[in-house]
């Protein structure tokens, strides 16, 4: 009775106009729903589901409602979310699936994005060991994992169920992996490398090629699944210089100063160099001016 609360209710239309014989008559169907949830935090401890629903045909509320603020409402969105926190191999993860929906009523323009999935992993130290007594400098190599996915559609309300629409899905997998350490240098400096990982997969990219006919060009989609993966390393490198001055007269005793320079180095290489793939040339226009763009 007490684990959640919340409230669903359907509602359906159908407007005739003019007699159902006659060439000149129409039938309007429409409807709507709206769908609240709220899970009580103590019904399933690590665990929580949640949902906020309104969605419907864009011209319910013209025929159907008498209420001057739903009759002007512009615009219907949803959000769906599932998470959970668990524990596997002595790793601590957080997990969310969610779904979303944006829905323009002027224009009849519908966006979806079902399904949005995370997944992130706390720190580990894969290297560190509690059966050694003495600390070696690898101990302290920690890392992380955060993962995303999302498949994601841009349309008109009338075109979303229809099976066309399923290739109008844009969808893509990401991960990023952190990896950290710190060092302790000649007892006065501390060194803190790190290189972060990332990997994106696709099974759509786009292609563009240079049209004479109309002097432009155009832009292909090509299926099939890719993978675009990127590094970055960066370093620091800090310590600490204190100075005093002691007074042997005086009420002022002592005054101590300190300086904390810090060095730091990023690098990234370039991705739209030739031999990554990443980046192409097309022609646009006569006379033979060229763009770069991402796949």
């Amino acid at each position: 009775r007490y684990k959640y609360t919340g409230n669903f209710d359907v509602r359906y239309s159908e407007i005739h106009q003019g007699e159902q014989e006659l060439p000149t008559s129409s039938l309007q169907k429409d409807v709507i729903i709206h769908w609240s949830h709220a899970q009580d935090g103590k019904a399933r401890p690590g665990e929580s589901f949640s949902a906020n629903v309104e969605a419907g045909s864009s011209n319910y509320n013209k025929f159907n409602s008498y209420n001057p603020a739903a009759y002007l409402k512009s615009t219907f969105q949803s959000a769906i979310t599932y998470s959970k926190s668990f524990t596997f191999l002595g790793a601590s993860f957080f997990s969310s699936f969610a779904g979303r929906h944006s829905q323009n009523l002027q224009n009849k323009t519908i966006s979806v994005t079902l399904p949005s999935v995370n997944l992130n992993m706390n720190r580990i130290y894969p290297f560190k060991s509690t059966k050694r007594l003495e600390a070696h400098w690898y101990d302290k190599i920690g890392t992380s994992y955060s993962g995303q996915l999302e498949n994601k559609i841009d349309t008109y309300d009338s075109l979303l169920l229809k099976p066309s629409s399923l290739n109008q899905f844009k969808n893509g997998i990401r991960h990023f992996i952190p990896i950290t350490t710190s060092l302790n240098l000649f007892n006065y400096f501390t060194f803190t490398p790190s290189i972060n990982l990332t990997s994106r997969w696709y099974n759509q990219t786009i292609s563009k090629h240079y049209v004479p006919t109309i002097q432009d060009a155009i832009t292909d989609t090509v299926y099939g699944f890719k993978i675009a993966n990127d590094y970055s390393f960066s370093a620091n490198l800090n310590t600490k210089i204190y100075g005093d001055f002691i007074f042997r007269k005086g009420g002022l005793k002592q005054i101590r100063h300190l300086l904390i320079p810090n060095f730091s180095y990023n690098y990234r290489p370039d991705y739209s160099e030739d031999h990554y793939g990443y980046y192409k040339d097309v022609q646009t226009d006569s006379l033979g001016n060229t763009e770069e763009y991402s796949k």
